[in-house]
C-alpha cells in the first residue's frame, strides 16, 4: 500500500512578539526582534538578562491561569484548529491524533500538572480525540520530533488528522543551566557571524497536519507539503556537536531520501542558528557536506535571533517559518547579523529578507545528546509521490532488563516464573514523611562490561541504567556490526519521568547558588540515549517517547515500523525509569495513586500504587536476517496500537479512564487487526495492572469482554513496581518469557484477584502457554492506551 500524502492545513504560533501566525510572519519578514529584557524570571547570577518573552499572555479557561506552557500551547492549538477550517464534530475523532514536543518537564515544580505528557492529555480532553497521544522529548528538536510522529500516523493511515506541534515556556532553572555552560549571549543572538551566545525564548507551533485525501475531501486549503523527514544521532558528547557534521548531514540525507529528492531540490534551509560557535561552525559544514558546491547558492537562515531559542517549540515554529517562506516566495533573514569586508561562506540572508523563488524547502534542528532533525517542506501539488514502502517481518533478538527482580534475562525469567517479587521497603533514598513506604529498588549496577570508570563517572544514574541494559540486549543479540552498520542502528527511548535524579542534583545546585554546568546536561530526558549512541558508535534515527505509561508501545511501534519498511536493520529500544524522593515527595494529583498500605495489582484488598525503577531495551531486527545469521529470535513483534480517552478524571475516581473502556477496547482489538490475529489466537495477556483497584477492576473487565473467562493473565508490575514508561516493556519482557518457557508467569503474591471468574488470574507457575501470540496491555495516567501482540 502507498503511504498517504501528509499535508499542512492550519498552523498556530505564540511567541515573543507575536499573538499570532500572521503576526509572527509579518515580524520575521520585517527583521523584527522581539527579544527584550526578561521579566518576573529567577535568572540568578545570569550576565544575560534578554530572551524572547511572550508579554500579555490569555487565560484560556482551562487548567491553571499560571501554567504557563498549557496556555501557550492552547493558544497556539485554537489558532491552528480556525485556520485548517476543520470541523472535529464531523470528523472520526478516533482517527485525531495529538502529538506534542516538549523539552523541559518542570516536574519538580509543581507535581502532575506538570508531567511532560500532561499538556498532549490536556489538548486531547479539550478537543475530545481520542486517537494517538504523542509526546516527544527530545530536547531541542523535540517541535520538530512531533511533526514526524504525526506525519507517521498519517502516512501509514492510523490517523487521518494529528495535531502537532512544540511548546516551551522560560524557566528560571533552564536558565540559569545554559547560563552555568556559559553558553548564553548577553548582546542577543548573532547567529552565524559573531556567534557569541544563545538567547532563549518561549513559545508554541502546532501544525494541523491532515492526509491529502481528507484535506482534499473536505476542500482545505493546503499550506505546503511535508514530503521528507529524517533523524540521526552524533554519538559524539552530550551537549557538543560533532563538528565534523557528519550527524547533521545523516539526518539530510534521510530526509531527503524519504522524500525521493536530492540535494539538488532543495531551494532554502531554515536552519537551527543558535548563535554558538560550536553550533553554527557544526551547521556551516553540514551544508557544505550535503550542498558541496552548491552550498553558497542555497539561503540559509535562523529566525532565533529574532524571538529566541524556544527549545522544545523551535522545531515547529521554524518549520513554520519554513512552509510560509514556501507559500509568500519570501526568504527570512538572519537580523543581528554583522556584515564584514571578508564574504559570507554561505548566503545567510543578512538583516533584510528577500524574495526568492522557493519550491523545496529544509528545516534542520539540533540537541543536546547528539539529537538531528530534518525535515522537508514542498509547495502544493510539487511533493514526489510517496513510494510503497517494502515490509519485512520483524523480531526480537536481543533483551536486557534491570529491576528489582535482578539484572538480565535469565534472573528476570526465573523470578517472572517463580511468582517472586522484589517490591520491599525503601533503601535507597530516605522515605520519612513519604506517602508511600516500599517500591522496586535497582541492584547495584556494575561498570564491567559497561563502560570504564571514568565514563562511568560522568553519567546520571538513569543514563547508566540505559547503557548497562543496552549493552545486555546487545550483547544477547550476538551483534557484530561494521561502522556502516551501527551508523544505520536506529536508538529510541522511552520514559514517563525522565531524569529524575539528575533533576534532584541540578534542583539542589541552583538551592545552592551554583548551577552545576556538569549536571544540567543529564537532565534532558534524551540525554540517556544520547550516551548509549556514544558508547555503542550509533548513528541511526532516534527519538524520545515520554507519554506516560504507554512511551514504550509507540517506542517499540516506531523502531518497529523502521525496520520493517527497511530504514534500518537494526534498532535498540530502550524503555526506563527510576523512582527518587522528588518523584515520592512532590505534591500533584499522581500522589492520590501511591499508597502507605498494600500495594497489589488485582489483589481485592489493594489501596494504591507501589513504584518501582527499571530498565528494559530490546534490539529488533528482521526476520529473515536474524535466521540467516543465526540468531535467537525471542518473539515476532505482530501489532501495536496506542489511543486514549478525552474524559478526564471523574468525581470520586483516581483513574482518568473511561469506565466503559471504548478507546481501550478499541487499541486492543487494533494491535490484533494490525498483528492479524483474533482473542482467541491469543495465549496470554501480560496486563498493566498496578494495584489501583478501580483501574484493575476496568481491565479484568475489558480483557473478559475481548478475550472471554479462559484467557490467562497476569500483571508483571506485581514483580517491580508500577514502572511507568517502562511497563508496557516489562509486560514484553513477561509475555516473551511466556513464548520462551511454555509457561504464564503469574502474578507475585497475588491470593484473592478482583473479577475472579471474569479471566484466569495466574496465581502459580502451573498454567501452560498453548498459543503462539501474547498481547501487553499498557494503561498511562491521564488516559492513553497501548498494547503490543507478539508471537513466536
Amino acid at each position: 500500500m502507498t503511504a498517504n500524502r501528509v499535508v499542512v492545513t492550519g498552523i498556530g504560533i505564540r511567541c515573543a512578539g507575536a499573538d499570532s501566525a500572521a503576526e509572527f510572519w509579518k515580524n520575521v519578514q520585517a527583521g523584527q526582534c522581539a527579544v527584550v529584557e526578561v521579566q518576573g524570571l529567577d535568572i540568578g547570577d545570569s550576565e544575560c538578562r534578554v530572551g524572547g518573552q511572550v508579554a500579555d499572555l490569555e487565560y484560556s479557561g482551562v487548567g491553571e491561569a499560571g501554567d504557563r506552557t498549557l496556555q501557550l500551547l492552547l493558544a497556539a492549538v485554537t489558532e491552528a484548529l480556525a485556520d485548517s477550517g476543520v470541523d472535529l464534530d464531523s470528523a472520526d475523532r478516533s482517527r485525531v491524533g495529538v502529538a506534542l514536543g516538549q523539552c523541559q518537564p518542570g516536574f519538580y515544580e509543581d507535581g502532575y500538572a506538570q508531567f511532560i505528557y500532561a499538556n498532549a492529555d490536556a489538548v486531547a480532553r479539550q478537543l475530545g480525540v481520542t486517537g494517538p497521544r504523542i509526546v516527544i522529548s527530545s530536547a531541542c528538536t523535540a517541535g520538530a520530533g512531533a511533526l514526524v510522529q504525526a506525519a507517521e500516523r498519517i502516512a501509514c493511515g492510523d490517523s487521518d488528522i494529528v495535531i502537532a506541534g512544540g511548546v516551551d515556556q522560560l524557566l528560571g532553572p533552564t536558565w540559569q543551566g545554559f547560563s552555568s555552560l556559559t553558553a548564553l549571549g548577553p548582546e542577543g543572538c548573532e547567529a552565524y557571524s559573531k556567534s557569541s551566545g544563545v538567547v532563549l525564548g518561549e513559545g508554541a507551533g502546532v501544525f494541523v497536519l491532515e492526509s491529502l485525501e481528507n484535506a482534499e475531501a473536505r476542500g482545505a486549503e493546503v499550506l505546503a507539503e511535508l514530503t521528507g523527514w529524517g533523524s540521526s544521532a552524533d554519538a559524539h558528547h552530550i551537549t557538543a556537536a560533532d563538528p565534523s557534521g557528519r550527524g547533521a548531514q545523516l539526518a539530510m540525507n534521510r530526509a531527503l531520501t524519504h522524500a525521493g529528492l536530492t540535494p539538488a531540490d532543495i531551494d532554502y534551509v531554515c536552519g537551527h542558528g543558535t548563535g554558538t560557535q560550536s553550533n553554527d561552525l557544526m551547521e556551516i559544514k553540514a551544508l557544505r557536506l550535503i550542498f558541496r558546491d552548491r552550498a553558497p547558492l542555497v539561503p540559509l537562515s535562523s529566525i532565533k535571533p529574532m524571538i529566541g531559542h524556544t527549545l522544545g517549540a523551535a522545531g515547529a515554529i521554524e518549520a513554520a517559518a519554513t512552509v510560509y517562506a514556501l507559500r509568500d516566495q519570501m526568504l527570512p533573514p538572519t537580523i543581528n547579523f554583522k556584515v564584514t569586508d571578508k564574504p559570507p561562506e554561505l548566503d545567510f540572508v543578512p538583516n533584510t529578507a528577500r524574495r526568492a523563488d522557493i519550491d523545496i524547502a529544509m528545516s534542520n534542528n539540533y540537541a543536546f545528546g547528539g539529537d538531528n532533525s530534518s525535515l522537508i517542506f514542498a509547495r502544493p501539488g510539487l511533493a514526489r509521490e510517496p513510494r510503497e514502502p517494502s515490509t519485512r517481518e520483524v523480531c526480537i533478538t536481543g533483551v536486557g532488563a534491570v529491576g528489582a527482580i535482578g539484572s538480565g534475562y535469565e534472573q528476570w525469567r526465573t523470578a517472572l516464573l517463580e511468582g517472586r517479587t522484589g517490591i520491599g521497603p525503601i533503601t535507597s533514598f530516605d522515605g520519612t514523611g513519604l506517602r508511600a513506604h516500599s517500591i522496586g529498588e535497582l541492584p547495584e549496577l556494575s561498570t564491567r562490561g559497561v563502560a570504564t570508570p571514568g565514563e562511568w563517572r560522568h553519567l546520571d544514574s538513569l543514563s547508566r541504567l540505559s547503557l548497562t541494559v543496552a549493552r545486555q540486549a546487545w550483547t544477547d543479540a550476538a551483534l557484530r556490526l561494521t561502522s556502516a552498520q551501527r551508523g544505520n542502528t536506529a536508538v529510541i527511548l522511552a520514559t514517563a519521568t525522565g531524569p529524575l535524579q539528575a533533576i534532584t542534583r541540578f534542583r539542589d545546585s541552583l538551592r545552592s547558588g551554583e548551577p552545576s554546568p556538569v549536571v544540567f546536561p543529564n537532565t534532558v530526558f534524551t540525554a540517556a540515549s544520547g550516551h548509549v549512541c556514544k558508547a555503542l558508535r550509533l548513528r541511526g534515527p532516534r527519538t524520545t517517547f515520554s507519554s506516560g505509561s504507554a512511551a514504550a508501545v509507540q517506542a517499540i511501534e516506531y523502531a518497529t515500523r523502521l525496520v520493517a519498511r527497511g530504514e534500518v536493520d537494526h534498532a535498540v529500544v530502550l524503555a526506563v525509569e527510576e523512582v527518587v524522593r522528588l518523584h515520592l515527595a512532590t505534591p500533584g494529583r499522581h500522589n492520590d495513586y501511591l499508597t502507605p498500605g498494600l500495594g497489589q495489582p488485582f489483589q481485592k484488598q489493594s489501596q494504591g500504587v507501589q513504584l518501582g525503577s527499571a530498565g528494559v531495551a530490546f534490539v529488533i531486527e528482521p526476520v529473515a536476517q536474524a535466521r540467516e545469521r543465526g540468531a535467537r529470535s525471542y518473539g515476532r513483534v505482530l501489532g501495536c496500537a496506542v489511543g486514549g480517552d478525552a474524559l478526564g478524571p471523574r468525581a470520586g475516581s483516581r483513574v482518568d479512564a473511561d469506565p466503559r473502556g471504548i478507546q481501550w477496547e478499541a487499541v486492543l482489538r487494533g494491535a490484533m487487526a494490525k498483528a492479524g490475529v483474533t482473542p482467541e489466537e491469543i495465549g496470554y495477556v501480560a496486563a498493566s495492572a498496578n494495584g489501583v483497584p478501580e483501574l484493575d477492576s476496568l481491565e479484568t473487565g475489558l480483557l473478559s469482554r475481548v478475550f472471554g473467562r479462559d484467557i490467562p493473565v497476569s500483571a508483571p508490575k506485581a514483580a517491580v513496581g508500577e514502572t511507568q514508561g517502562a511497563g508496557a516493556a516489562v509486560a514484553i519482557l513477561a509475555g516473551l518469557v511466556a513464548l520462551d518457557s511454555g509457561v504464564v508467569p503469574p502474578t507475585a503474591g497475588l491470593t484473592d484477584p478482583v473479577g475472579r471468574v471474569r479471566v484466569q488470574h495466574v496465581l502459580d507457575g502451573t498454567v501452560a502457554m498453548t498459543k503462539d501470540a501474547v498481547l501487553a496491555n499498557a494503561f498511562a495516567l491521564g488516559g492513553s492506551y497501548g498494547a503490543v501482540v507478539v508471537g513466536r
